[in-house]
């Protein structure tokens, strides 16, 4: 009688229940709420020109991709000093550089929601106990440590704080990709720079063996004048083309001297601290090998193309976490 009014054990879940429970929690953490990001399809025709140019020792390198160093490929030490003062001191740079390691940062905190969090605290006093309140008990200093640890998980049903993360890995995303879109226009802007200065300083040196000839001229149009076998309007024809000639060289330099002021603002110097590199057009080599790619290729290699897909895909994510 009394075995049959003794309460039954409860029986222990099995492994089976646990693998269950286990699998269940796998796959309500796989769906996640909102839209999957698809990334875009880039289609485009391809159209292959019949020659490179005019110089027939450049040759078309079918699928090549293009060196992030491109400018080496004229093999001009200036261009590489400048670009190296540029990439070290560039503010803009710097700034894109800065973002991308914040985003990155703000990631990897985003992505610690998955994991356990602890929390340890650890408190100490140092009391006196009352005899009147300790039931005839002496009184007593002793110390009081007080140590409570907490463990929570967040479980993550419905996908909400993936997609968060998600959201965050895409802004990290953006940001690279702004960081690429930063260092090619530095790369470009430099190096046009540097080509335009030097075609600046060879039209000054042109314009001026120009006028040396024309002083010459001008010096035996006066002569001829003088000795009365040729007219005098030819001398003030040749005064002419003279002062033309001469007010050529002042925009020339105007141009030169904005050329150097906008290398010192992308080298992150102020212009009277900074000396443009000697860069003479005849030193600049055209590269042998000019890649060619597919223009859908050439669209996923576009930093703005990437920022663009990047923050699309943060939208996307933002649907889950809404959801």
């Amino acid at each position: 009688m009394w075995a049959a009014n003794k309460p039954a054990r409860r029986p222990r879940p099995s492994c089976r229940t646990a693998l269950a429970l286990s699998a269940l929690s796998a796959l309500l953490a796989a769906c996640a709420a909102g839209p999957d990001f698809v990334r875009p399809a880039a289609r485009y025709l391809a159209v292959t020109p019949a020659t490179v140019g005019a110089d027939p020792a450049q040759a078309l390198q079918v699928g090549g991709a293009v060196a992030a160093d491109w400018w080496r490929l004229f093999q001009a030490p200036a261009l590489d000093a400048a670009l190296g003062a540029a990439l070290a001191a560039n503010p803009s740079l710097q700034a894109a550089e800065a973002s991308l390691r914040q985003s990155q940062a703000s990631l990897r905190a985003g992505a610690g929601v998955f994991y356990p969090q602890l929390d340890l605290s650890l408190s100490a006093q140092r009391q006196r106990q009352s005899p009147l309140r300790a039931a005839g008990a002496g009184a007593g200093v002793y110390n009081l440590v007080t140590l409570s640890v907490a463990v929570s998980y967040a479980l993550d049903v419905f996908g909400g704080q993936r997609r968060a993360v998600e959201a965050l890995a895409a802004q990290a995303d953006a940001q690279h990709a702004a960081l690429q879109g930063a260092y090619l226009t530095l790369s470009g802007n430099v190096v046009n720079s540097l080509i335009a200065r030097a075609a600046y300083r060879a039209q000054i040196e042109a314009t001026g063996r120009f006028i040396a000839r024309q002083q010459d001229q001008l010096a035996i149009a006066e002569a001829r004048a003088t000795a009365g076998i040729a007219p005098y309007t030819d001398v003030l024809a040749v005064r002419s083309q003279l002062a033309a000639s001469r007010a050529l060289v002042p925009p020339l330099l105007h141009k030169q001297d904005q050329a150097d002021h906008l290398l010192a603002s992308l080298s992150g110097v102020s212009p009277g601290q900074w000396r443009a590199p000697v860069l003479e057009l005849a030193a600049l080599a055209l590269p042998a090998q000019l890649p060619l790619s597919l223009p859908s290729e050439l669209v996923r290699q576009r930093p703005d193309v990437l920022a663009a897909e990047a923050r699309l895909h943060g939208a996307s994510a933002a649907i889950g976490v809404a959801t």
